[in-house]
Formats: structure tokens, C-alpha cells, sequence
């Protein structure tokens, strides 16, 4: 089983991600906003990629948390982003794809070279 832990800051009434820690049978993933170096973390900057995984991600425990035990339903109906060129959907998808450091950091990486995180999407 995986656990993914995110924490945020608020500036007034905007709340941006400030840490992550992804517990999974490949390692223990932890990553802090910024630049600055800290022993046993990656970091990331808040971009777009970020912040579209970030609202994917808050939009999931949001279904988990108001999701009725007696009307099973697909998760990928009720949690996902869609859109064309220039949209929260495409800029994620192009991260994953890459998949940049930061995702690495956050993730770990599959044999391949790849972000665990494609295989939990």
C-alpha cells in the first residue's frame, strides 16, 4: 500500500503546496518548495506542472472524502483534467511524460527511468 502526504501554506486565501511525502514499496519520497538544498528531500518550484498535479491531487481526496459507500463509482469520472493545448490536463501531461526531476523527487523513478507516479495515474 502507498501513502501520499501533502502539505500546503496559505497566503491569505490562496493555499500553495509547500512539502510532499510518498510512502510506496519502491522508497520513501520527500520534497519541499524552493530551491534550497535539505538532506533527504528534493525540491521543486511551484509551475505549472505543480500546481496541476496539486489540483488532481486535492480533487481526489476530495472525492474520497465525500464519496457515498453505497453508489460505487469510477474515480476517473468524478477526478480528472481535461483540455487542449495550454490547459491544467496538457501541461500535466507533458510532465509526466518527461518526466522532469521534480516528479523523480516526488515519486521515484520506475527500471525504466520512468515516474512511478505514471504507474498510480
Amino acid at each position: 500500500m502507498s501513502k501520499l502526504s501533502l502539505h500546503f501554506n496559505s497566503n491569505g486565501s490562496i493555499s500553495y503546496l509547500q512539502k510532499t511525502s510518498f510512502i510506496s514499496s519502491s522508497g520513501h519520497f520527500r520534497s519541499i518548495r524552493g530551491r534550497s538544498v535539505r538532506k533527504g528531500y528534493g525540491n521543486f518550484a511551484l509551475r505549472n506542472g505543480v500546481y496541476d498535479l496539486q489540483i488532481l491531487l486535492v480533487r481526489y481526496a476530495v472525492h474520497l472524502t465525500n464519496k457515498d459507500e453505497s453508489t460505487p463509482t469510477d474515480v476517473s469520472e468524478k477526478v480528472m483534467l481535461t483540455g487542449g493545448k495550454g490547459s491544467l490536463a496538457a501541461s500535466l501531461d507533458y510532465a509526466i511524460s518527461k518526466p522532469p526531476k521534480w516528479l523523480i523527487d516526488m515519486f521515484g523513478s520506475t527500471a525504466d527511468g520512468g515516474s512511478y507516479l505514471q504507474c498510480i495515474l
